[in-house]
């Protein structure tokens, strides 16, 4: 909607905070990449706070790579509250995101090596397939510093009935920090 310059229509009842971040999600990309992304409209339909009952777990998305594999062992046994506020209990696999959709054998084998990972932490992994990397040509879209963190958000948001928190694996600390990035330590707060 950003990149379009249409107004952000949001079904459904969302909590405040959801609103707040949302907010200074879309202020950060507009100052970031104004030639891009234009400051837009957010319209709620929904006006009541939803009360559902989530258990206090955290999910976080897992590619089998070298980031996802330190965040699940770095908060796997971390049920203090000493790095997230609820424990790991499960981890979601994306197919269509670093493995394009077409390659559906590659990805059942790097799904196999990441269940071991997985099964080793005792975590279930689960799951996801997507073709929404079509929509980066629609759009003009970069995706390594525009677009990709959106796609793994969206995945992780799909379990939020389950899980109370979503966990994305950093990819840059704030010392090698270089902005644009679609996955930032920024404004991955925000999702």
């Amino acid at each position: 909607a950003m990149r379009v310059g249409l107004p952000f229509v949001v079904n459904g009842a969302i909590d405040a905070n959801f609103r707040r971040n949302l907010e200074q999600l879309k202020g950060f990309w507009a100052n970031l990449v104004p030639e891009k992304f234009s400051m837009i409209e957010t319209k709620f339909t929904d006006c009541e706070e939803p009360t559902p009952e989530v258990p206090k777990a955290a999910v976080s998305c897992f590619s089998g790579g070298v980031d996802s594999c330190y965040t699940a062992i770095q908060i796997s046994g971390s049920d203090d509250g000493a790095i997230i506020p609820c424990p790991l209990e499960g981890m979601v696999m994306v197919h269509g995101l670093d493995i394009p959709f077409r390659q559906s054998e590659v990805f059942e084998s790097a799904f196999q090596r990441s269940e071991k990972i997985a099964s080793s932490l005792n975590l279930p992994l689960h799951r996801i397939s997507t073709d929404v990397r079509n929509i980066q040509k629609q759009f003009d879209l970069d995706w390594l510093t525009e677009y990709h963190v959106f796609p793994v958000a969206s995945a992780l948001y799909l379990f939020s009935h389950r899980y109370q928190l979503a966990v994305i694996p950093p990819g840059y600390s704030y010392d090698k920090l270089s902005l644009p990035n679609g996955s930032n330590p920024i404004s991955d707060l925000f999702l």
